[in-house]
């Protein structure tokens, strides 16, 4: 998978990605979300401040940045 790497002010394309390898154990278990995060978060591409939110009724994932 790759991400892009986008300005922080800006949010246009830099031109560079990082590109990640998921097993597929960690697709079949439903954690590819919150690796990926961990991942960006390790290499700068997102901040420190996103996490990773399971709600409850709906069951899916929803990253949302706290500010």
């Amino acid at each position: 998978m790759n991400v892009a790497e986008v300005d922080k002010v800006t949010g246009n394309f830099k031109g560079r990605f990082k590109t990640y390898a998921i097993c597929e154990v960690i697709l079949r278990m439903g954690e590819l979300d919150d690796s990926i995060l961990r991942l960006a978060k390790a290499d700068s591409i997102v901040s420190k401040n996103v996490r990773s939110e399971t709600h409850r009724r709906g069951g899916g994932r929803h990253v949302i940045n706290k500010r």
